[in-house]
Formats: structure tokens, C-alpha cells, sequence
């Protein structure tokens, strides 16, 4: 089975993106419209909230102008996984990269917010601390996922394991514990004996849900490969040649009476 050499990535397969941003982009357009017509001028908490909303309109719109111009999802590459030479596919990156811009936004936003709610006192002081808790909890956030610990969806074949990355971290099975790849409706699973290795964020901060004690749960919105494409190239790698067999369908003469 020849690996993914990516595929196309057309309009109907973007329309979950350009869904999001055009709701991002009508919600902060009224957002804006709304602190220009009814607020007053020179409130420095509105203009805080004004100039990231602007801030957000603009990555938006950056986001879905490359998502219109990208027209193929790349396919198989070769990389490293903790310095073992590595094949796999990468999930496109502008996305995640997107994520983190508005997380790091909101972070300077709550820290102005929390120093004017500080500064000005009446009654605004615990406020601005609940604010500035929120924006510990996205600097934190963030700080994960440039230490790596919340990564972009990708799936790497080394010499010896499967490695599985995602938003909840990455997680790391020995090609020997494979037991079965199959296609699920938006993800590829790949099914483990549970002899899998975890470098996951804290708990506060992880997506628990990305999560199988016993399956690799690949995401398959932004990877350059169809479900059937990426199943067929895992078993052939980790040597899963039988296709498995699906349960027999009783026929109408041996079927029980009960289920007639």
C-alpha cells in the first residue's frame, strides 16, 4: 500500500471552518458596532475590549483567506519523534496556530483588564482578580502548548512505536501492541493492548475526551489522508494485513423467531 501523498481539501470539506469564522467574524462585528454607537468614549475597560475584538477580526480574517487558498492537505513527511528519525502525517497547522493567537490575546487582555480593575478600587477589585485568574489559566494554557505538552494532530510510525499527538498531549504505543486500524466516522482508530506511554498536560488543562485507555483516537478534519488511505497505510505498516471480519449476518431461515 503506497503511503498518503495528500489530498484535496475542497469547499465542502472547509465548511466547518469558514462556519466558525464567519459566526467569529458577525458576532465581533457587532460587538464593535455596538461599543462605537451606544458606549461612551474614554472608558479604558471598553477600548481594552475594543481593540481585542479588533485584534480577533483581523486573525479571523487571516485564517479564512489561507483556509481558501489552501488547496491540498499534504501528505506523508518525514520528521522526528524525541530524536528517533520518524514518517507520518501532520495535521495543517494554521488552525492550532490560530488557537494559540487568540489564547495569547486573551491573556494581555484579562492582565489590562485585572491592573485597571486593581488601580481603580470601588468595588472593582475582586472583579479584576477573578479576571486575572481566567488569564493565569490561558497563560498557562498557552505556556503548555509551547513546551509541547498540547500539540497539533499528528500520527508518527518510528522503528519501534506509534505515536500519537494531539490537543491532550501525546501518547506512545509499541508497534507490537497494535492490535487492530479501523475507520470511525471522524477519526482513525487505532486500537492498543493498553501498553501505551502518556506525556499529557495537567489535568486542569487537558481534554480528557481526546482520550482511550485502549484506542488512539487520530482526528481526521485537517490531515492530508481519507479515513480508508490512513487505515490501509497503518495495517500495512504494522503488518495488520487481515482485514478484520466482520460479524456474520444470520440468514432469514436460521434467524430466531424472536428477531422476525
Amino acid at each position: 500500500m503506497l503511503e498518503p501523498r495528500g489530498r484535496r481539501w475542497t469547499l465542502r470539506d472547509k465548511t466547518s471552518d469558514l462556519t466558525l469564522c464567519a459566526a467569529i467574524l458577525v458576532g465581533g462585528a457587532f460587538l464593535v458596532t455596538v461599543v462605537l454607537t451606544a458606549v461612551e468614549d474614554g472608558l479604558a475597560p471598553i477600548d481594552a475590549l475594543l481593540g481585542y475584538t479588533l485584534y480577533a477580526l483581523a486573525l479571523t480574517v487571516g485564517l479564512a483567506v489561507l483556509v481558501l487558498a489552501t488547496r491540498s492537505l499534504p501528505g506523508a513527511v518525514d520528521g522526528h519523534v524525541d530524536d528517533a528519525p520518524a514518517r507520518g502525517l501532520v495535521a495543517w497547522p494554521w488552525t492550532r496556530r490560530f488557537d494559540l493567537a487568540v489564547d495569547a490575546g486573551l491573556v494581555v487582555l484579562a492582565a489590562v483588564l485585572t491592573v485597571l480593575g486593581v488601580t481603580t478600587g470601588d468595588g472593582w477589585t475582586v472583579p479584576a482578580l477573578l479576571v486575572g485568574a481566567v488569564g493565569l489559566w490561558l497563560l498557562v494554557r498557552t505556556g503548555l502548548a509551547l513546551a509541547g505538552l498540547r500539540r497539533n494532530e499528528a500520527i508518527w510510525l518510528t522503528d519501534d512505536h506509534v505515536v500519537h499527538d494531539c490537543v491532550a498531549g501525546r501518547v506512545r504505543v509499541p508497534r507490537s501492541a497494535v492490535v487492530d486500524v479501523r475507520a470511525g466516522r471522524a477519526f482513525v482508530l487505532v486500537e492498543h493492548d493498553g501498553t501505551a506511554e502518556r506525556h499529557l498536560p495537567p489535568r486542569p488543562w487537558r481534554r480528557d475526551r481526546r482520550l482511550d485507555d485502549r484506542r488512539l483516537l487520530v482526528e481526521l478534519s485537517h490531515l492530508g489522508a481519507t479515513a480508508d488511505e490512513l487505515v490501509s497505510w497503518l495495517r500495512a505498516e504494522l503488518q495488520l494485513d487481515a482485514e478484520p471480519t466482520p460479524a456474520p449476518t444470520p440468514s432469514r431461515r436460521n434467524r430466531p423467531w424472536r428477531s422476525r
